[in-house]
């Protein structure tokens, strides 16, 4: 599965869900558990999806809902 398949498959409505969704591939699909917010936003542009206005703000946004944990 391509990461632009797997974020029109999971359908995220803002910027966190996208962060997350992301993080997830490249975790489980990727098989990169250790990732950078420059990670995110190249697999970001591969999955064809629009620019994070601020991808650091939605990285950090995305860890205090709990969805990312910094290593």
């Amino acid at each position: 599965m391509t990461a632009k398949q797997f974020i029109l498959e999971k359908e995220p409505r803002t910027d966190v869900e996208r962060i997350a969704c992301l993080a997830f591939y490249l975790t489980n699909y990727a098989d990169k558990p250790h990732f950078k917010t420059l990670d995110l936003s190249r697999l970001n542009t591969e999955a064809a999806q629009p620019k994070f206005s601020n991808a650091a703000v939605s990285v950090e946004n995305a860890t205090k809902m709990g969805y990312l944990v910094p290593a």
